[in-house]
């Protein structure tokens, strides 16, 4: 089973600011994201893996 993770707790675990991981979605450097029901990303957990040296 695959955990999705909301784009601050993503942001928490990467440490990737969360404007850059969403900058990596515009750009397609991070997979496409789902959404919930409310309207929220949802990250899937492989995306925990993105590195914050990309962002510097």
């Amino acid at each position: 089973m695959t955990d999705n993770y909301s784009i601050g707790t993503l942001s928490q675990l990467s440490g990737v600011k969360i404007e850059t991981i969403r900058y990596y979605e515009k750009v397609e450097l991070l997979g496409a994201t789902s959404r919930a029901s409310n309207g929220y990303r949802q990250y899937v957990s492989t995306s925990a893996a993105i590195s914050p040296e990309l962002s510097k």
